[in-house]
């Protein structure tokens, strides 16, 4: 093997991958939607959020109507490290700045 078949191969790689970047992504994210779905039992419908999805660190859920009135009634928020989930923190005041934070900017 020569230096020069070495850089023909590079240079072929560098000519069949880039067409070819597409297509793999997309096999990729249905990859995991398929995983999601039969591991998981998490249903997607729209499988090219599934990127995005993996750049969530937090997650707010609100069910409080904010829909039919205008102020926000929070209940507590649960801290969560990792994998696993902590109890509920009902005072703001013991809540680190950055989640107040958060809060005030959501609502």
């Amino acid at each position: 093997v020569t230096p020069s078949d070495i850089m023909y191969g590079f240079e072929t790689i560098t000519m069949i991958v880039p067409p070819l970047l597409p297509a793999l992504f997309h096999i990729g994210v249905l990859m995991s939607s398929q995983n999601l779905q039969n591991d998981h039992k998490v249903f997607t419908t729209d499988p090219s959020r599934i990127p995005l999805a993996a750049k969530i660190h937090v997650m707010c859920f609100d069910k409080t109507g904010t829909l039919t009135k205008d102020d926000l009634d929070m209940i507590g928020v649960v801290p969560s490290t990792e994998a696993t989930l902590g109890e509920i923190v009902t005072s703001p005041m013991t809540l680190p700045m950055d989640v107040v934070s958060a809060m005030v900017t959501c609502h």
